[in-house]
């Protein structure tokens, strides 16, 4: 069925150019397909590499369902590979392991997708704009967050998660040493000074939204700027500092 749904949907958007302005956004094919699971986020800081040990127990341990975008292959294999940059798609897509479920932009025109990568994919459900809010609707993701990072958290919720982990998100620091291999993506628009804090603001919006719905907050389980999502803080703290009631 999936195949026969992403075959249905690529012949809307054969022949849209370099990038698909209007995609049809609709129910993913992941949705609740995990529900109850634990997830591992992983980002691209520099601390997943000098945690990288500790991470791997981690996994070895509770067995997460692990997501992951662009050249984060290196590190695990992941269970879900996921590209929502057209750029980064071109770079790294040549490293997707054949174990991973690929999920890709629904803004990746098809032509372009089969250019680099020949394999299944399904189709990453979520709105491709800052608005500066955040929501999970039918498995819809209503915002970009401007982080992949933050858009497989709201991947995660669609699919169903009990818990979600992240690790990696360090919050722009240091990122010129983060590992051998890694590509810095320069910011076209906003220094990585103003992306750290739009990424701390979708982190509270995320963490508000799971909340109101009676969800654990997720934690960040390696160094990072954003001290308030640590892993020392449990629930209660979060919500403190949301300013939600502990009811």
């Amino acid at each position: 069925m999936n195949k026969i749904n992403n075959f249905l949907y690529s012949l809307k958007n054969k022949f849209r150019g370099k990038k698909i302005f209007d995609p049809v956004l609709k129910p993913p094919t992941y949705l609740n397909r995990h529900k109850g699971r634990d997830f591992l986020v992983l980002a691209s800081g520099k601390s997943l590499k000098e945690e990288k040990e500790r991470i791997h127990d981690f996994i070895r341990e509770h067995d997460p369902i692990t997501i992951g975008s662009n050249d984060l292959a290196w590190f695990t294999d992941l269970d879900y590979h996921t590209f929502f940059n057209r750029r980064r798609f071109c770079t790294f897509a040549s490293s997707i392991n054949r174990k991973s479920t690929v999920l890709l932009s629904p803004y990746l025109p098809v032509s372009l997708i089969r250019k680099f990568y020949k394999g299944d994919y399904e189709v990453a459900m979520y709105v491709n704009k800052d608005n500066r809010t955040f929501d999970v609707y039918d498995g819809i993701v209503s915002s970009s967050c401007r982080s992949s990072a933050l858009v497989n958290v709201g991947i995660a919720i669609a699919m169903g998660a009990k818990n979600i982990h992240v690790a990696g998100l360090d919050g722009f620091v240091d990122i010129y040493n983060s590992y051998e291999g890694y590509i810095v993506d320069e910011p076209l628009t906003i220094s990585f000074e103003g992306l750290r804090k739009l990424q701390e603001e979708y982190i509270g919006l995320i963490q508000s939204y799971l909340i109101r719905n009676n969800m654990k907050p997720f934690n960040i389980m390696t160094k990072t700027s954003f001290k308030n999502y640590y892993k020392d803080k449990d629930m209660e703290d979060i919500k403190d500092l949301l300013g939600e009631s502990k009811g």
